[in-house]
């Protein structure tokens, strides 16, 4: 599989972002700041499936073609490339590629990309 990346530099503020957290928790808000939802980790890591509906949840009310995900140095980045792949194949999607967000603080906006 292949994990389309996008070097886009800047995201609409409505937009995803997804960042695994390291207490394998996964948190999810829009890129331009605002409320943050917090998926607690599930029995062998990140809940992945609640991970998604949170996305699913913040993707509707955008029409962005991108989302940022992203881990804490703590997790591996297998765990952001099953989030992204899910979140690309969902039937819910209308997003082509994701942006690698490697320090955002959940909440704030989305500064570095």
């Amino acid at each position: 599989m292949t994990l389309p990346v996008s070097l886009s530099s800047r995201l609409p503020d409505c937009a995803t972002v997804a960042w695994i957290t390291k207490d394998a928790s996964v948190v999810v808000w829009p890129a331009g700041g605002g409320l943050a939802k917090r998926v607690i980790r599930g029995l062998a890591g990140p809940d992945l499936t609640l991970g998604l509906e949170a996305m699913r949840r913040c993707a509707a009310a955008c029409e962005a073609t991108q989302f940022a995900a992203g881990a804490d140095d703590a997790m591996g980045w297998g765990l952001v490339f099953d989030l992204t792949m899910g979140a690309l194949h969902a039937s819910w999607t209308r997003t082509s590629a994701v942006v690698l967000a490697t320090t955002p603080v959940p909440g704030r906006r989305l500064t570095s990309r």
